[in-house]
C-alpha cells in the first residue's frame, strides 16, 4: 500500500489534518507579511530621526515617518504630532500607539498556536478511530485472518498520527520564528521611542516640563 492509497483510504481521518495545514499555511504567510512591512533599517532611521529632531523640524520627521509606513514609524508619527502639547502627552501617545501595533502583529498567533496542539490530537484520534475499525473487521473474519490486510490496517492508522505530528511541528516551529520576530520588532519601537524622547530632552530646553492643554496650544 502506497501513500496515496493510505490517504485515499483513511480520508476522512486524514482530511481535517490537511485542514488544518492549509489553515497554518495561510496564517504564516499573512505573518510574514505583516512583519516584513513592520520592518525597518533602525540604525539608519534613527540617525535621520535624530538629526530632524534636533533641529527641530518637526514636521519633516512626521513626514518621513509617514513615508517608512513600519510599526516603528507609525508609533513616532503619533507621538510627534503631540509634539507642541509636551513631554508626557508625548509619551501617552507612543504608549496607546505601541499597543495597536503590537495588537497588528501578535494578530492570529494565538490560533496558530492551538492549531500547533490541535494537530498531533486529530492525528492521534484518526488513529484510534482506524484501530478501532480493524478491531471489528478482525472479530468479523475471525479464523479468516488476512494478515496483509490487517498491516495495512496498522499502517492506514499510523499514518494519521504522522501526518498530524508533522503538521503540529510546523505549526509550532513557526510559531517560535514569528514570536521571535514580533519580539525584536517591538525591543526596536521601544528603544527608538526612548531615543526620540531623549532627543527631545536635550534639543528643547522645556520641553521635559512642559504640560500644555489643548486650549493653550489653540493659542
Amino acid at each position: 500500500m502506497n501513500l496515496t492509497e493510505i490517504i485515499l483510504k483513511n480520508g476522512l481521518m486524514i482530511l481535517p489534518i490537511f485542514i488544518v495545514l492549509v489553515l497554518v499555511i495561510l496564517i504564516v504567510v499573512e505573518k510574514f507579511i505583516v512583519i516584513k512591512k513592520s520592518k525597518v533599517n533602525v540604525g539608519s532611521f534613527t540617525i535621520k530621526i535624530r538629526g530632524l529632531l534636533k533641529r527641530k523640524e518637526i514636521n519633516e520627521a512626521i513626514n518621513y515617518c509617514t513615508e517608512e509606513r513600519s510599526a516603528v514609524a507609525n508609533i513616532l508619527k503619533r507621538g510627534l504630532r503631540k509634539y507642541k502639547f509636551g513631554r508626557k502627552r508625548i509619551v501617552e501617545a507612543f504608549e496607546t500607539a505601541s499597543k495597536l501595533e503590537i495588537l497588528k502583529l501578535e494578530k492570529n498567533l494565538s490560533p496558530l498556536a492551538t492549531l500547533s496542539k490541535l494537530a498531533p490530537l486529530i492525528g492521534f484520534l484518526g488513529t484510534i478511530v482506524s484501530l478501532t475499525f480493524g478491531y471489528f473487521k478482525l472479530q468479523e473474519a475471525q479464523a479468516a485472518i488476512d494478515l496483509t490486510n490487517f498491516n495495512n490496517e496498522i499502517i492506514g492508522a499510523a499514518a494519521s498520527s504522522i501526518m498530524g505530528i508533522i503538521v503540529g511541528i510546523i505549526a509550532l516551529v513557526s510559531y517560535n520564528v514569528l514570536v521571535s520576530a514580533i519580539k525584536k520588532i517591538v525591543f526596536e519601537m521601544e528603544m527608538v521611542a526612548t531615543e526620540v524622547i531623549d532627543v527631545l530632552d536635550d534639543s528643547v530646553a522645556y520641553f521635559a516640563d512642559t504640560d500644555i492643554t489643548d486650549e493653550e496650544v489653540e493659542k
